[in-house]
């Protein structure tokens, strides 16, 4: 005996969606038009016309009342329904590449003159009010509209049913956006803290305990902005701006290449003094700006919150105001690189003859700013205004020693525009003989030994010998980089002969180095 049941009459058949309903019809407008006009019986299309219009007035949706454009005293015009439930079917359940206007006219008017007139008519007000559209903007073929094909989908939340390659990769950008914000507020929990980083910095820079201490600070909350920001919670506090000064040689580059190692961020440093005005011979500030995207592997969005350092800014000091030229060299590149600290969308490259020849934007809110320089003369314009020099060694007042710093600024040749945007300025003192041996053993001479051990050799320099390319350095004030010009020439005889195995350097060998260099005759303090 069988198990199957019949089915039973008194169960009515699943309510059929709108969007099914109307597919159906034009697989009935389409199948009609196809047939032979002796085998043609559009009579049954009233009755289906009837009751898919009275199912779509019963239905308390406001999308499909703006598709059909009816309401209580305007019911849905029938011709539009058929060309739309027509245009329907064949643009997604047939193969058809093209849906010709004239091809659909005929459809819904059964070949009827006078009705096809008005079904083109019909088509161009679908037109007008978007519900159509021209397609690859041609004048002959057309397409649904995007309320069309979103009332057929579900509703515009609902995942559409065709989808361009434009609109393809805006989805794809906004969540590609969203998904960098989960991943800035996830990540902004394991940030370092300003104690973590400053412990780290010192491990590498010697002699700046106060100046690793205050930038550690300002570099934890540059990295806090930048996390806010990628969660799309800007702040709105100003982007980092500081200002270096310090004598060559006194680690100023050096602290802020460590710092953005420490942080992985991308630093891009450049010399500032072979910029000028935009438009003139030479770099521009988008230069230093390419240099951080470069940086960072030409990601644009993770350059954004990277580090910018400008060197030898000093050399932009203001000149030539006195004759009423255009400074292009001075207060022009202090006045450009203002809307960056600012925060703006900027364009780098794009000029012709270049390597960089398409356009990049970046938006620089978030970035961190740098302004290095040695700022010669500017201990003689604070002593005019009252101050005993500058440096941290000095514990005078610390708001009117800080005014004084301004206006000596000023006075040389900053802008206030420029000084007035700094979040802070570091005064970096020349480093002691004692600093600079911790720097030659600490940092200088192993460098060398680990490039040296590649090809076998291990070199040893003296004690006496470090103590004196120390003191060299701090006369001829070359600092750190006259610790490495002479051990450099210390080691140039084993690098040509390729010399092996463990060498020892005495006090003669670092003295004839230093001499080689042109640091001085040191003849004296080796006898």
């Amino acid at each position: 005996m069988s198990s199957k049941q019949p089915p039973r009459a008194d169960i009515a058949a699943p309510p059929v969606s709108a969007a099914v309903a109307i597919l159906e019809f034009g697989r009935l407008l389409q199948e009609e038009d196809q047939r032979h006009n002796a085998n043609r019986n559009p009579s049954h299309l009233p009755e289906t016309e009837e009751k898919l219009i009275a199912q779509l007035s019963s239905e308390k949706s406001s999308l499909l009342k703006s598709v059909f454009n009816f309401n209580v005293g305007k019911p849905i015009d029938p011709l539009a329904l058929r060309v739309l439930a027509l245009v329907s079917y064949l643009q997604l359940c047939t193969n058809r590449l093209t849906i010709v206007i004239s091809d659909v006219a005929k459809a819904v008017a059964s070949g009827e003159p006078a009705k096809m007139i008005e079904a083109r008519r019909t088509i161009t007000q679908l037109l007008i009010a978007k519900q159509l559209v021209l397609r690859d903007h041609t004048s002959n073929c057309i397409e649904l509209g995007n309320p069309m094909l979103d009332l057929l989908a579900g509703g515009k939340e609902a995942t559409p049913l065709e989808i361009t390659e434009r609109e393809l990769w805006r989805r794809w950008q906004k969540e590609k956006a969203a998904e960098a914000k989960r991943k800035a507020k996830a990540s902004f929990e394991h940030l370092p803290t300003a104690k973590q980083l400053a412990t780290k910095l010192a491990e590498q820079v010697i002699g700046l305990d106060e100046q690793v201490r205050t930038f550690a600070c300002r570099i934890a909350l540059h990295q806090r902005r930048a996390a806010l920001i990628r969660a799309g919670n800007d702040p709105g506090s100003p982007n980092e701006a500081l200002l270096f000064v310090g004598p060559s040689g006194c680690g100023k580059t050096w602290l802020a290449e460590v710092a953005g190692r420490a942080c992985g961020l991308p630093f891009g440093a450049i010399s500032s003094t072979d910029l000028t005005c935009e438009g003139y011979v030479g770099l521009s500030v988008d230069d230093a700006i390419k240099q951080v995207i470069v940086a960072a592997n030409n990601d644009v969005e993770t350059a954004r919150f990277g580090i910018a350092f400008f060197d030898e800014w000093d050399k932009k000091r203001v000149s030539g105001w006195e004759t009423g030229s255009r400074d292009v060299a001075g207060a022009s590149v202090q006045q450009g690189v203002l809307r960056l600290i600012e925060g703006c969308e900027f364009q780098t490259g794009g000029r012709r003859g270049s390597y960089d020849w398409y356009p990049t934007t970046i938006n620089t809110r978030g970035m961190c700013f740098i302004f290095a320089g040695a700022y010669i003369g500017l201990d003689e314009l604070l002593g005019k205004l009252g101050a005993h020099g500058i440096g941290f060694g000095n514990r005078q007042d610390g708001s009117r020693q800080q005014q004084f710093l301004y206006e000596a600024l000023q006075d040389y040749g900053m802008i206030p525009e420029f000084i007035n945007r700094l979040s802070g300025v570091l005064v970096f003192p020349s480093p002691t003989v004692p600093q600079l041996v911790q720097i030659a053993r600490r940092a200088v001479i192993p460098s060398y030994c680990k490039l040296l051990a590649a090809s076998g050799a291990d070199i040893q320099i003296a004690d006496d010998g470090i103590q004196l390319m120390a003191e060299c350095a701090l006369e001829s004030k070359t600092f750190a980089r006259g610790i490495k010009t002479v051990v450099a020439r210390v080691i140039e005889d084993v690098v040509y002969e390729e010399r092996k195995g463990s060498i020892q350097f005495g006090t003669a060998e670092v003295a004839r180095a230093i001499e080689a260099a042109g640091m001085g005759s040191v003849g004296a303090r080796t006898e």
